[in-house]
């Protein structure tokens, strides 16, 4: 090649900006062409004309190469986190049963590992990343090795975390139900803030106040947890009358609270149409 090392490396790093800048070429022959302005305005390149294909020929069999390794490397990390949140999770649930419940069922067990990847995942696991790490220890989980397993006192205070949600899984009900028949009549997306305005204004049967004693932290994160949990669910939450009226309680309290605030829409963004539960994301097959 025609090009010093310096040269090379600035080319196969410019090649994507200009693609992020004026968008993906349309055909193999605008990205050679792309390749071809690049060096006709490189400082210091002199080709022959030539010799000019044989060198985009090769700077682009370099761009290629040099994709392969960073997929390959982003791949291996995306692999390593993902190993690495099943690792807490079991180590969470192991803590769980070791200290709140040595028998449990598959249904019982599902919640639990829910919970607990509301918990872990602190803003940074997909739904769809949440349903196949609840779906995966479920069909492994081996209640021998957990109940042997030791546990890091860190993954004991989580589960601690874990225990205290249940204990209100009274409230988690009556929440989903709520949030379900507002999704469902007003046509708002399932957001933190929605789940927020059931918790505060609805008539549930535990006031926030008692919720949120004990380990649960602030109204923020137990409403994110609950939005989370809730895009989790493999099925839509039951809607009851009850659930109606107070999802109708919630939006006049909700439009009362726009009207003060002269606020356009306490919750916006709005759903186009789709009622999934879910933040925009596609879903499970």
């Amino acid at each position: 090649m025609s090009l010093t090392t310096t040269q090379t490396i600035a080319l196969l790093e410019a090649l994507p900006v200009f693609g992020e800048v004026f968008g993906a070429a349309e055909s193999d022959i605008a990205l050679r062409a792309r390749v071809g302005a690049l060096l006709a305005v490189m400082e210091g390149v002199a080709i022959a004309p030539t010799e000019i294909e044989t060198v985009i020929d090769e700077v682009l069999q370099l761009a290629q190469q040099r994709a392969q390794v960073q997929t390959q490397h982003w791949v291996k990390a995306a692999r390593q986190w993902l190993t690495q949140q099943e690792d807490r999770l079991i180590q969470v649930v192991s803590a769980y049963v070791q200290t709140y419940a040595q028998a449990i069922d598959p249904q019982e067990l599902a919640d639990i590992t829910s919970t607990a990847v509301a918990i872990l995942g602190d803003g940074r696991i997909s739904p769809s990343e949440g349903r196949q790490l609840t779906r995966q220890l479920v069909q492994r989980f081996d209640l021998e090795q957990a109940l042997s397993r030791t546990i890091p006192l860190r993954f004991l205070k989580i589960a601690r975390r874990v225990a205290s949600y249940r204990s209100r899984a009274d409230l988690q009900t009556d929440a989903f139900s709520v949030a379900q028949a507002y999704l469902e009549k007003f046509h708002e997306l399932l957001t933190p803030e929605l789940m927020k305005q059931v918790i505060q204004n609805g008539s549930l049967n535990v006031s926030p106040q008692d919720f949120l004693s004990g380990d649960l932290g602030d109204l923020d994160e137990v409403a994110s947890l609950f939005t989370f949990k809730m895009q989790l669910l493999e099925a839509t939450p039951p809607i009851t009358k009850a659930a109606q009226a107070i999802a109708d309680q919630v939006h006049e309290s909700v439009a009362a609270f726009n009207r003060e605030r002269g606020a356009a829409d306490l919750l916006a963004p709005k759903s186009t149409g789709d009622l999934s539960v879910g933040i925009n994301r596609q879903p499970d097959p």
